[in-house]
């Protein structure tokens, strides 16, 4: 039976919120107009099959399985802080209150994790699926719910189970979600029970999106059919540790106890600050030797063979649906904490802003679990960010301590090239055989497909049993002496830590209840995957960094950087790096620390003797803009002797200054310009702040030059395989039978998508650009003739001219010949579209779902991380997913914001109510206490047994 319902469904809009009501009733009268009229799939829906979904927010209702009541009050903007007496019942109404208002979104998570969206979209979803099949998520999240985590970690996931299936119970698909009255147009698919399994495959697709350098690795290996070792070095260059602060700059590696030692400053409560434990796994990476150089990409064995094969894998990822992020490209995130004595309050406060792929409706879902008495039956009382599908608080704060993450970049997976023979791979002189298993896709509306999958005996798939073309040139790939016969061909596998059973759903819960940094950075030991830097904050005026995760270490000489080959054994993992030995910050004596996907330690503090492993965490950093930026900004505060405040720390959430502007306008200001319409544009630079306002002339002319002159300089010398699909240029044929014209070249056009083609314009781009711009006659500033054909000239401010002229052209055509209506916003938009049928829908049901566009400030490698592609264009494709500050000093003061808002459904007031706001830079209060949450509700539904 139906849970019983004392109360009507609805709910009132906040005192915020009326106007954004109105309109939602609008909007909700044009879809319904359209519904009418006949446009969906040949048949009509009603108000009410718009509304049916539409959470009950007030009154009462009975849940069966609840030992007591359990209140949930909802903001003005329809944010829950849900009240119980029991860990069960908290976790219970969790998963019952994200269901009411993110059911679908959940659904289709778990069908992308374990590889079964075809049986919701049908066949256009099946080569994703076999791809997700292969990589195996959902079996290993099975196998980590039946042996590795804890039995209190299981109790709360059958409980979050538990909430989600009875608010399902009993509804038909329209009365969840609009989503499923329209899947049941055209299939007859219908939303089965919620599983503990389902919740923990969710980390898993984090884990993918948030991987680590397997981009760089296979675009190095890319670059060698027309880069040599010099050139690929150049595009890679070392990190700038002279320049831009690392993470931890207090401690040392301990070659003799093989430990890394990282307190600062005195510690308020006494807490210790080694935080030992023993399960090794670590988050961000710092290397012994830089940022990667590239030249390993032909001294490996493997590094030619693997140029072609590397295309076909790259097609199968730019397919796959994102979970988070744009495909493991450009993923960042911002997070620093400020220790009391620099700030107003006297206690600290902690900042955080992680940088993902914009969706609708929004990966974070905001919410409080609070036990009325916390004690040994109710342990948690926490607030924060997490995803719908899975319990407990993933970023926050609790009423002790507070925690925010970036991505640290550590190198987490490697690719392999196998010798195939037969149906085994050749392993040190023998073959073996593949483990196989056999996997049927169901296809709504099709026939099922049935398809094998090979691993090699470590558990390593083999990926290019997925793509055709893989196939193809694994037999025709060129390859070193020394490689052996390629026989039946050549395969690519995959290593990866996260398809290893692992703890990270255990590290939820402890963090969600850690009193201290002793408790914090042991639950931190916990969090295997994804690789996160963890920040730390706590009522008692003390700070900390730490690198949890799980690290591999390789032999000596191999660095992760290249592809490896897999016939070979000394280039397999050799262990994982003991969490001991990696690096943390307590209390340093600065005040502060900033992590921002840079380095997180120089190499002359992290360098273990020569008996232990080499402890390489990455050769891929972020390069460090916006940490340096959130840096100097925090120090500049303190130099002027002032004291910060959490305003302060939101403005520099939203700082919009571009690096790369200081470095060139002051030569493109140099540059002698003969057309008066490129010289008018060149003008706006002059006096510029290097501010990218949305409302900035100045900042869209930089930012389109700076785009030309990436193409010029390093775009058009790219191999295709990373070029913009359908961008065609004249190049020296390399292996090629196309045509070729009177000059002897050959067009050749680029085949990766939009945003994920390079020159992408990120800080490594900065820092290539940096180290060249003064070398005025570089073999990279050479400019392509009108037919794009690669000349003879190296001149950098030659190109630079062109690189004006193209971008004044350029958006005369985007945006009008009259500078004076030119803006970066009018360049720079977001469009938040729903991810499955906001993206290949009929085009109605794109406009009842989809949202925007919002004009945007920001940029690329700025604080306020709105990225774009510079290679494919301007629009916004990854931006800061949420903003919290967090005030230790009164967690009331604390503030938050969402990208979109709590709702998933399309026509509810709380659908994007928070964009506008976001979009501004501002952030709404965040209520904690028992009186403050009380003060800000607008809505209570009381949950009964």
């Amino acid at each position: 039976m139906p849970p019983n319902t004392t109360a009507s469904s609805g709910q009132k809009p906040g005192k915020s919120g009326r106007k954004k009501g109105r309109k939602a009733r609008l909007l909700l009268l044009v879809l319904v107009l359209a519904l009418v009229g006949g446009v969906a799939y040949g048949g009509y829906w009603s108000v009410s099959t718009v509304r049916a979904s539409f959470p009950q927010t007030k009154g009462s209702l009975t849940l069966e399985g609840l030992s007591g009541p359990v209140d949930v009050k909802r903001d003005g903007h329809g944010i829950p802080q849900i009240y119980a007496s029991s860990d069960q019942d908290l976790f219970m109404a969790q998963g019952y209150v994200q269901a009411q208002d993110r059911f679908y979104e959940m659904d289709v998570r778990r069908h992308m994790t374990s590889g079964r969206l075809s049986e919701m979209f049908g066949k256009s979803q099946v080569d994703n699926d076999e791809f997700l099949r292969t990589l195996g998520w959902d079996r290993v999240a099975k196998e980590e719910y039946d042996t590795k985590l804890s039995a209190s970690t299981k109790k709360y996931l059958q409980a979050y189970a538990k909430g989600v299936n009875a608010y399902l119970q009993g509804k038909d698909g329209e009365e969840i979600s609009l989503e499923y009255a329209a899947l049941g147009f055209s299939n007859d698919y219908k939303p089965e029970k919620w599983t503990p399994v389902d919740s923990i495959s969710w980390l898993k697709a984090m884990a993918w999106d948030l991987r680590g350098n397997m981009q760089d690795e296979i675009d190095r290996a890319l670059m060698t059919s027309r880069l040599g070792p010099k050139q690929i070095a150049d595009l890679y260059p070392e990190y700038p540790y002279s320049r831009n602060q690392t993470i931890v700059q207090q401690g040392q590696y301990d070659e003799l106890t093989g430990t890394f030692e990282g307190s600062g400053g005195s510690s308020t409560s006494g807490s210790s600050t080694s935080g030992s434990s023993t399960s090794g796994s670590s988050t961000g990476g710092s290397s012994t030797s830089g940022t990667g150089t590239g030249t390993q990409s032909s001294s490996t064995p493997a590094g030619s063979a693997l140029q072609s094969q590397l295309t076909g894998l790259q097609g199968v990822l730019d397919k796959l649906p994102t979970a988070v992020g744009v495909n493991g490209n450009g993923i960042g995130s911002n997070a620093w904490v400020v220790r009391g004595k620099y700030t107003i309050t006297g206690e600290p406060l902690l900042a955080n802003d992680p940088h993902l792929s914009p969706s609708l409706p929004s990966v974070w879902y905001q919410m409080g679990l609070h036990c009325r008495t916390v004690s040994s039956k109710c342990q948690y009382d926490v607030s924060g960010y997490t995803f719908a599908g899975m319990p407990g608080v993933v970023i926050g704060h609790n009423q002790n301590i507070a925690w925010g993450m970036t991505n640290s970049g550590v190198d987490v997976t490697d690719l392999y090239l196998e010798k195939l023979s037969g149906d085994g791979y050749l392993y040190d002189g023998k073959v073996k055989a593949f483990n196989r298993r056999e996997e049927t896709i169901k296809v709504a509306g099709g026939a099922s497909k049935k398809i094998v999958v090979r691993e090699t005996e470590d558990g390593m798939p083999l990926l290019s049993d997925r793509d055709d073309e893989l196939v193809k040139v694994g037999r025709k790939a060129t390859v070193d002496a020394a490689a052996p016969d390629r026989g039946d061909g050549y395969g690519i596998a995959l290593r990866w830590t996260a398809l290893d059973a692992g703890t990270s759903m255990d590290a939820v819960f402890a963090m969600n209840k850690a009193a201290d940094w002793n408790d914090f950075r042991e639950a931190a030991t916990l969090f295997d995957v994804p690789s996160q830097n963890l920040v730390y904050a706590d009522t008692k005026d003390n700070i900390g960094y730490t690198l949890p995760g799980k690290i591999p270490t390789r032999a000596k000489g191999d660095d992760g950087s290249v592809p490896a080959p897999g016939w070979d054994s000394k280039y397999e993992w050799t262990g994982y790096v003991p969490q001991d030995a990696l690096p943390y910050e307590y209390n340093p004596k600065r005040g502060y620390i900033v992590t921002a996907n840079q380095a997180v330690i120089a190499p002359d503090k992290y360098h273990p003797d020569k008996d232990n492993p080499d402890y390489t965490l990455t050769t891929d950093w972020g390069y460090g803009t916006r940490s340096q930026r959130i840096t100097d900004l925090i120090e500049q505060k303190i130099k002027d002797g002032g004291k910060i405040s959490t305003d302060d720390m939101r403005q520099m959430q939203t700082d919009n200054s571009s690096e790369i502007a200081k470095l060139l306008v002051p030569k493109l200001l140099k540059i002698d310009l003969a057309d008066p319409d490129v010289r008018a544009a060149q003008e706006l630079l002059e006096g510029w702040d290097y501010t990218q306002d949305a409302d900035s002339a100045a900042a869209a002319y930089f930012n389109a030059v700076w785009r030309n002159i990436l193409k010029l300089a390093f775009g058009n010398k790219l191999p295709k395989e990373l070029r913009v699909k359908d961008q065609c240029l004249w190049v020296d044929p390399v292996n090629t039978t196309g045509p070729v014209d009177e000059a002897g070249k050959v067009l050749e056009c680029g085949q990766r998508d939009p945003d994920q083609a390079q020159p992408d314009g990120g800080d490594r781009w900065f820092e290539v650009v940096r180290n060249l711009v003064d070398d005025e006659n570089s073999d990279w500033w050479t400019t392509p003739d009108l037919r794009n054909r690669i000349g003879a000239d190296h001149n950098r401010d030659k190109l630079f001219e062109r690189a004006m002229v193209d971008a004044r052209w350029e958006l005369t055509a985007k945006l009008g010949k009259d500078i004076d209506t030119w803006s970066w916003g009018r360049l720079h938009r977001l469009f938040l579209k729903n991810q499955t049928m906001g993206t290949d829908g009929p085009g109605f049901l794109q406009y009842a779902l989809n949202r925007g566009p919002w004009k945007l400030s920001g940029g690329e490698a700025t604080v306020n991380a709105t990225g774009w592609n510079a290679a494919g264009g301007y629009d916004v494709v990854w931006v800061p997913s949420m903003r919290m500050v967090v005030n230790l000093g009164d967690l009331d003061k604390s503030k938050w914001i969402n990208l979109t808002g709590a709702s998933g459904h399309a026509y509810s007031a709380h659908y994007v109510d928070q964009t506008s706001k976001w979009a501004k830079g501002e952030l709404l209060d965040w209520s904690f206490s028992d009186q403050a949450v009380e003060d800000s509700t607008s809505d209570t539904l009381v949950l009964k047994p």
